[in-house]
């Protein structure tokens, strides 16, 4: 393996035609000017024990870090340059004083290196049209779609997309559609999303072969098409409830003055000594065949290194005569992005909520939904504008006993 890395290194450093440098560079290890001798083995020292650590641990840096062993380099070469100058000075028949040779390599390298940058650097980090990038991620995405980024290198110039959707879902209470942002080596079967348990394949029962449009090079959207969503929750679903204390202690009310949207908001006090879970009846629902669930809702915290949490949807079910219990998993959607929102309010102070989005899958049968609310032990958090929506890839026919606001 160090055979590999040595090369690869000096590829790197010295790319195109200035691999025809290091020559210089182990001259000025060997023979450069330098105030101790062992000094000379200072590059050889801080390249290998970068190497040994990464084969030993199998960790290392981001590549940016080791530019920080490039002007130890360049003083190392500079040295070879500088003696290689002085030794073929004396060839020359007419001597100076001045020693052009050195200067002149200097001066090659120096030209060298922008030819590099300038012609073949450059060009390789030309990316996409950014403006036509984001004109079509609008285009083909309606105003109360959900957008789903498979890969978090292409959250920049969706987030807007998403953060704008996702506050129309919340304000109409319906899911119009679900977009999948991928890259074009992939299909819909590929886009998972992590559970506190395990990485969940969101579209497994889809087939692969579903419309999909090329919104920038290497870079397409999927349209699930054929799809129909309930909203299982009606609007201030959280101020109509009746919340019961799951298990912990502290208090709950509703707050008028600060919410999302809506006109009230849920807000949480757990004492110390343990968390505080609320828990509130859905509904009850029969369903013939799994089905896709989208779970939306808003939270503020009154401290920085205060948790949330994910509303937690608990299913129970009757099976052979004995009730079973049993947790849907959810997978936040598009990990890693944080969208606040500012709060509409006549107050004086600055509320700003954060949006959030789940999906997971309902099994098939006759259930009883209900969904848990948590508040760290010892603090506060306020929820707001929870939506649930059943997505059924074709239409079908859901038996059950749903609120007449939900249909």
């Amino acid at each position: 393996m160090i055979i590999q890395f040595i090369p690869n290194l000096f590829l790197k450093i010295l790319p195109g035609p200035l691999i025809f440098f290091i020559p210089f560079f182990i001259a000025g290890i060997f023979f450069g000017k330098t105030c101790k001798r062992a000094y000379r083995f200072l590059p050889v020292i801080i390249l290998l024990t970068t190497y040994l650590v990464t084969l030993i641990t199998g960790l290392a840096w981001h590549p940016r870090s080791y530019l920080f062993n490039l002007p130890l380099f360049l003083i190392f070469l500079v040295g070879g340059i500088m003696w290689a100058g002085e030794s073929l000075r004396y060839l020359i028949k007419s001597a100076t004083p001045v020693n052009w040779v050195a200067y002149s390599l200097i001066v090659a390298y120096v030209a060298l290196s922008l030819t590099e940058i300038f012609l073949h650097h450059f060009p390789s980090t030309k990316t996409f049209n950014v403006k036509e990038y984001r004109q079509n991620i609008n285009s083909q995405t309606k105003s109360n779609d959900l957008l789903m980024v498979a890969d978090s290198r292409l959250y920049m110039y969706s987030r807007s997309v998403y953060k704008k959707n996702l506050q129309n879902i919340i304000a109409d209470n319906q899911l119009g559609g679900i977009k999948l942002l991928i890259n074009d080596s992939l299909n819909i079967r590929d886009y998972k999303v992590k559970t506190p348990k395990t990485v969940l394949p969101v579209f497994w029962s889809w087939q692969d072969k579903l419309s999909s449009i090329s919104v920038s090079k290497g870079r397409k959207i999927i349209s699930l098409d054929g799809i129909n969503s309930i909203s299982l929750l009606p609007k201030d679903f959280e101020a109509i409830t009746d919340w019961q204390l799951q298990s912990g202690a502290g208090e709950f009310a509703l707050n008028k003055e600060h919410k999302f949207a809506g006109e009230h908001s849920l807000l949480l006090k757990a004492s110390a000594g343990k968390d505080m879970v609320l828990r509130g009846l859905i509904n009850q629902i029969e369903l013939n065949q799994p089905h896709l669930v989208v779970l939306l809702w808003s939270t503020k915290k009154f401290a920085p290194d205060d948790k949330y949490f994910t509303p937690a949807l608990g299913i129970s079910s009757m099976v052979n005569g004995k009730k079973r219990f049993g947790q849907v998993l959810l997978g936040k959607v598009n990990a890693g992005i944080s969208l606040y929102i500012k709060e509409k309010a006549s107050s004086q102070n600055e509320y700003y909520w954060q949006l959030h989005s789940a999906v997971g899958w309902l099994p098939a049968g006759k259930l009883s939904l209900n969904i848990f609310l948590n508040s760290e032990e010892g603090k506060s958090i306020m929820y707001d504008s929870l939506r649930l929506f059943l997505v059924k890839k074709l239409p079908q026919p859901v038996k059950g006993t749903p609120r007449k606001a939900d249909l």
